[in-house]
């Protein structure tokens, strides 16, 4: 199962990489992943800040951080560049 879980979290990644509604739920179902691998997080970080992406994905790259944030730390108001 967790041979599973790797291989749908690397193509997950992999569909991060183009641009429009797949980078979006891509972003999504990396956000509800019990524990996504750094890298996956990495990547949601350059989708949100790379201006050439469109605004679907940058925001559900935006929402997947503030989902993983929101279940790892007891502060929903800290910034997500910390």
């Amino acid at each position: 199962m967790a041979k599973r879980c790797e291989l749908l979290e690397n193509q997950l990644q992999k569909n991060l990489s183009t641009d429009g509604p797949l980078a979006a739920v891509s972003a999504a179902l990396i956000a509800k992943l019990d524990s996504p691998r750094p890298k996956s997080i990495a990547l949601l970080e350059s989708v949100l800040r790379d201006p050439a992406k469109n605004k679907q994905a940058r925001a559900a790259a935006r929402d997947a951080l503030f989902h993983l944030r929101d279940r790892t730390e007891a502060d929903p108001t800290a910034p997500l560049d910390r």
